[in-house]
Formats: structure tokens, C-alpha cells, sequence
């Protein structure tokens, strides 16, 4: 039976990112089609296709006549990503604020606590995934598909970041005694949104939309 090409593609982009994100493939590398294609056992317009959803999420870069190749993320397009994410989060917070739920409320806390409590454990790894859930719990809940799909990239790149420091062996941890992230949203007068200030989009501050 044959592999949908939707899925197959998804498949191929997902190996092709794994191996950039744990550091098998390095920046500079040269990625071939041909060679992707024989390796992955699929068409070359599918390893084609991946290829570009991984230079629009910015793991890769094309250049004419010579190819497809690893993107190295350096500190400036980092902070970019991360300028992205606190206009998009803060959006994404606005618009969760119409459909949460006290249950919302309660799992976001919840969530908002253990990542304190991993950061003063000073256990990256656990604090990195249960961050990634808090943000795309609140994105999810914006019920926004375009918003979602533009959050893929900086979470693709927020990825790297980790992947990055856990190479390194350390990182920057969120201060444990910053307040929880849902006071704010709990506090909100009805009708009024979250605010959108200028601190990084983290689960370490004081409102739902950073």
C-alpha cells in the first residue's frame, strides 16, 4: 500500500530535523536530495518538499547552484525568533483569554509550576519540555490554525536552543522565585486582555502572554 505523499513528506522532514537538532548533521553541512531520497527510501520531490519546510522554519538554507545546506543559528536569529514569539504569545494569550476555562486555568498553573520546580532541581531537560507544553497549551488554546502554524517556526528554533545547550552541558535556568505566569490571567478584569509587555516570553512571568 502506498505511503501518502503528505505523510511521507511529514516523516522525512521529521528525520531530516532530528538529525540537525542532535547535532549528526552540522552547520555547513550539504544535504543532497539524491542521497536523502536513496537513504529514506521515498522520491526526491518529497525529500524537495521537507527540504523547503525546513528552510521556511529556518534549519536550512538554499543557495543557487550549489544546494541545500544546515543553517547555522547564531545568537542574532535567535533573539529575531524570540521577538517573533513574544509578539505572536502575546496574541495567542488575547485571544486564549475567550475561550479558557477555570480547568485551563488550573492544568496552566499547574504547568507553570512544575517548571519552577524543575528549574530550582536545575534539571533542564524536564523544565525545557514542560515550558515547550505550557506555550503550546496557550497557543493551542487561541484556536487560531494560522497562529499555530506561524508558532511552528520560533518552537522549531526554541528546539535548537535546547538541543544547543544540552551539547554544551548548561544554561541560562528562569528565576524560581519569579511569581507563577497565570496570576495576571486569573487577576484580569472581565473584558480586559492580558498584557503584552516587552519581557521574554517565558513561563517565569507575571501573565498569561509571557
Amino acid at each position: 500500500m502506498a505511503v501518502e505523499p503528505r505523510i511521507a513528506r511529514h516523516h522525512v522532514r521529521e528525520e531530516i530535523q532530528r538529525r540537525i537538532l542532535s547535532g549528526e548533521r552540522k552547520a555547513g553541512d550539504r544535504l543532497s536530495q539524491q542521497s536523502l531520497a536513496k537513504e529514506l527510501g521515498v522520491a526526491q520531490g518529497t525529500v524537495r518538499e521537507s527540504l523547503l519546510e525546513l528552510h521556511w522554519l529556518g534549519l536550512v538554507d538554499s543557495i543557487d547552484r550549489l544546494g541545500v545546506f544546515v543553517e547555522k543559528l547564531d545568537a542574532p536569529r535567535i533573539c529575531e525568533a524570540y521577538q517573533v514569539r513574544e509578539v505572536l504569545e502575546g496574541l495567542a494569550s488575547r485571544l486564549a483569554c475567550d475561550h479558557v476555562g477555570r480547568a485551563d486555568i488550573s492544568d496552566l498553573r499547574q504547568m507553570a509550576d512544575d517548571v519552577l520546580k524543575f528549574a530550582k532541581q536545575k534539571d533542564l531537560q524536564q523544565m525545557g519540555a514542560t515550558d515547550h507544553a505550557f506555550h503550546l497549551r496557550i497557543i493551542s488554546l487561541s484556536r487560531n490554525k494560522i497562529l499555530i502554524r506561524l508558532a511552528e517556526t520560533y518552537r522549531i528554533l526554541g528546539m535548537a536552543v535546547w538541543a544547543a545547550l544540552g551539547m554544551l552541558g548548561g544554561g541560562t535556568l528562569p528565576d524560581p522565585e519569579r511569581p507563577s505566569p497565570v496570576v495576571g490571567t486569573e487577576r484580569r478584569p472581565p473584558g480586559r486582555p492580558p498584557s503584552t509587555s516587552s519581557s521574554p516570553a517565558t513561563p517565569s512571568g507575571r501573565s498569561l502572554a509571557t
